[in-house]
């Protein structure tokens, strides 16, 4: 924790990507709780159309299978690691060789692209002004994420 007592996100990225059992464990633990929170909230929705399940790690924790349509922002990996990079440096001080193991524990962008049914492209400036991006390891509250998966499934 900080001094503030907020979570110290440089320091659990530095001790769960240097550390494959740490991250293990802490993935046993947060994945079923989120999973389950996820579920809960999706049966709790009243009737639509269509929901947005916009969830980091889509794809690796084969969360697709809930969905009737994937749709991958994608991004180069020099983008990512750039843009990710010039925001983490100014929030949270991360290194490349941080950034490049949370890339690397994500799956892989061609298999990431195989399991979408559509794909926004945001590697130009444009779409990199609208989408915002991040390594993808933490939860946060952005809308869009390069390389995660934005489902639409019908209620």
């Amino acid at each position: 924790m900080t001094a503030e007592q907020t979570l110290n996100r440089p320091l659990l990225r530095q001790l769960i990507f240097n550390d494959p059992a740490a991250k293990q464990w802490l993935d046993s633990v947060m994945h079923p709780a989120i999973r389950t929170e996820m579920l809960q909230q999706l049966a709790n929705l009243p009737p639509a159309p269509y929901v947005l399940l916009i969830a980091p790690l889509l794809l690796e924790n084969k969360l697709n299978k809930l969905v009737d349509r994937v749709l991958v922002v994608d991004i180069t990996e020099r983008n990512q690691l750039s843009r990710t990079l010039s925001r983490d440096k100014v929030n949270a001080g991360a290194t490349a060789k941080q950034v490049q193991a949370i890339i690397a524990s994500q799956i892989s962008r061609p298999e990431r692209l195989a399991l979408a049914d559509d794909i926004v492209d945001n590697n130009g400036r444009h779409a990199a002004a609208k989408l915002p991006t991040t390594a993808g390891a933490a939860v946060t509250s952005a809308l869009f994420r390069f390389g995660k998966g934005l489902a639409l499934t019908k209620a």
